[in-house]
């Protein structure tokens, strides 16, 4: 961290509401000073440390307009003739820093959101989607990070939003991205298999994780050897225990009941009915 971490600790508390603005006039600071290194790294502590969009926003505006104007300043020197190769190079250098500036506006203003509920849901999917859907090809390796990062993170008990949706979009991202879809599908059931232990908030989110799976396994056509019986059908039933006795036959019980006949009624003895007497 740079030298500014205790002015800026002492004012945060007396100044809440402008940290964004404190931190652009302290980088202004060191441009009079031409101490452009210097600003330039506190705009990025600013970028990365602020906890509210509206101070990212007078922050990243304010390094915006910084480096534009040193790449103005720089441009005018290399056409009035004054510009080397040495320039030249510094020119397309900051360029380049000021196009991946661009480049990182969603990730820097999905870390300011996570930062304000690191339990949010919808925002650790959002910033997913920046490496898969916003990027061309795909940044898998970055989605894979960010999708371990949100599960250890977020608390099902305090999560905004459906936790169980992290999970499965977990499960579905190696379905759709794995080279070998049989291998795509043992990673999806490991998922899976972690999120039917998460100790969800209700009983809804661990109901959709199971339909979720079996939806999946459709998709497939496939299904676990051990969801599955000798015959190849698929067997949702319990395992009988081995005391319980097997039903018998409605005939079979009948015929049973009749040798036992019970002592009273018509089936009665005849030491047991008073009419058999006077009968006889």
């Amino acid at each position: 961290p740079i030298p500014c971490v205790p002015w800026q600790s002492q004012t945060s508390g007396q100044y809440p509401d402008q940290i964004g603005w404190l931190w652009t006039q302290l980088a202004k600071y060191y441009i009079r000073l031409s101490q452009f290194s210097r600003a330039r790294d506190v705009f990025e502590e600013a970028i990365t440390t602020v906890a509210t969009c509206r101070d990212f926003e007078i922050a990243y505006d304010g390094y915006v307009k910084f480096e534009e104007q040193v790449i103005l300043v720089k441009t005018e020197l290399a056409e009035g003739g004054e510009g080397d190769a040495e320039l030249d190079d510094d020119l397309d250098l900051r360029m380049e820093r000021l196009e991946h500036l661009a480049e990182r506006q969603k990730l820097l203003v999905s870390s300011v959101k996570l930062r304000q509920n690191p339990h949010n849901v919808t925002e650790w999917i959002n910033r997913v989607k920046i490496f898969t859907d916003d990027c061309d090809p795909p940044n898998l390796k970055r989605a894979f990070e960010t999708f371990s990062q949100a599960i250890k993170t977020i608390d099902p008990q305090m999560a905004t939003g459906r936790p169980h949706l992290i999970w499965v979009l977990f499960a579905q991202f190696y379905e759709m991205y794995s080279e070998d879809v049989e291998s795509g599908l043992v990673d999806a059931r490991e998922v899976f298999e972690r999120a039917k232990g998460v100790n969800f908030r209700g009983v809804d989110d661990l109901a959709s994780v199971w339909c979720e799976w079996a939806e999946m396994e459709l998709r497939h056509k496939s299904m676990p050897k051990r969801g599955r019986s000798s015959s190849g059908r698929l067997n949702f039933r319990a395992k009988r225990s081995s005391t319980r006795q097997p039903r018998r036959h409605k005939s079979e019980r009948s015929k049973k009941d009749c040798s036992r006949a019970p002592n009273s009624g018509l089936f009665a003895p005849t030491w047991r009915r008073p009419w058999a007497t006077w009968r006889a």
